[in-house]
């Protein structure tokens, strides 16, 4: 109903016609808000599980900055132990070097000295060869000078046990 639906009497509106307007008007009025809270109802729900949904996401996503953190803690203590290895490693490796350096120079210095030993022996073995080489060459000679002085002390060169003379042999 409008307003100009309205009955008019002599003084006004009746009120019969305003009653029933008034009434019209909070009917619809009520229904709008029936409406307007049934609407409000299915927001507030509507809300409620995008709050819940939102909280839920906000769970998931807390757990895993949660786990990520955890993670990330546990990588940093592994690389932290895979370094304080790596040095440990390293230091052990220099260390092993040092000594394999260090025996390896003692068996060089122990081979040089052998070395050095052969080398007097040599040496020894090269002068007493040499010594003896010489004595031989001097006994040599002098057995030569006497064979020499032998062959020339001998009267004409005869150089038998029996001396010969125009072609017999006679005894000395």
């Amino acid at each position: 109903m409008n307003l100009d639906q309205l009955k008019k009497g002599f003084f006004g509106y009746k009120k019969s016609g305003v009653y029933e307007y008034i009434s019209e008007i909070e009917k619809d009025y009520s229904e709008k808000l029936t409406e307007k809270d049934q609407q409000q109802k299915k927001d507030a729900e509507l809300y409620r599980a995008r709050i819940s949904e939102l909280e839920e996401q906000l769970k998931d996503l807390t757990q895993k900055l949660e786990d990520q953190k955890r993670e990330q803690t546990a990588i940093a203590a592994t690389m932290i132990e895979a370094t304080r290895f790596a040095e440990n490693l390293r230091a052990q490796a220099q260390e092993q070097a040092k000594k394999d350096r260090e025996e390896w120079e003692k068996e060089c210095e122990k081979a040089h000295a052998q070395l050095q030993k052969y080398r007097a022996y040599i040496k020894s073995v090269r002068e007493t060869v040499s010594d003896l080489l010489r004595r031989i060459d001097q006994q040599s000679q002098m057995a030569s000078q006497k064979i020499e002085a032998t062959v020339q002390e001998v009267p004409g060169r005869n150089m038998s046990l029996f001396e010969r003379k125009n072609g017999t042999e006679q005894q000395l």
